[in-house]
């Protein structure tokens, strides 16, 4: 068992508890509990100060080592804005290091379709930093209307969200308009930050 968990329990407080105070899901406040993902400074002095104890409490003694790398899941879908992460559901683990693990949630997806040619091919995987909210131009995942997430770049324009693939003589860009955004509806899950090739040219 880590402090992060110890001290909490000694507490009497859920993890559900501990999740509303710092407005993080659930899953986060037990991935750090289990040592999967490690808490950020500014998050560690949170938990510290809603716990009555020093940061030093927190980390020190059982709080396992950060290891070099962080394994991530490869999914073949994301559902409903959050990854697929049941074990059936993984296809895959791949790795980025614990620097980049600490900026946030992480996971990679499979790409499927040539929609994002030349840059992007079938069976490429590409490493996704959980977000609803990217910058215009970003390439993130989308859902749109429930179905498996795409992978395109994601433009904001008064009238709505347009995305748009990398072959675009094939695959015309598509607006949603703000309505469509919110009926449909169309949600960002995360920003693509790195595409790692698997596919040979």
């Amino acid at each position: 068992m880590t402090n992060l968990e110890k001290i909490r329990k000694e507490k009497g407080l859920s993890q559900i508890e501990v999740a509303r105070h710092l407005g993080v899901p659930q899953n986060t406040i037990s991935r750090w509990e289990r040592g999967i993902h490690y808490p950020k400074k500014d998050r560690l002095i949170q938990l510290a100060d809603f716990y009555g104890v020093t940061v030093d409490a927190l980390i020190n003694n059982n709080l396992p080592v950060a290891p070099a790398r962080t394994r991530i899941p490869v999914l073949g879908t994301v559902a409903a804005g959050i990854p697929i992460t049941a074990e059936e559901n993984i296809i895959d683990w791949e790795e980025i290091s614990s620097n980049v693990a600490m900026e946030g949630d992480f996971f990679a997806l499979q790409i499927t379709g040539d929609s994002m040619l030349p840059y992007i091919a079938p069976g490429d995987i590409v490493i996704v930093k959980q977000t609803p909210v990217v910058r215009s131009g970003a390439v993130a995942i989308v859902l749109v209307n429930g179905d498996e997430g795409t992978c395109k770049k994601v433009f904001f324009r008064d009238n709505g969200i347009e995305l748009r693939a990398y072959n675009t003589d094939v695959f015309p860009p598509k607006l949603y308009t703000r309505k469509e955004v919110m009926t449909l509806p169309v949600t960002i899950c995360g920003e693509v930050v790195e595409v790692r090739k698997k596919v040979l040219p």
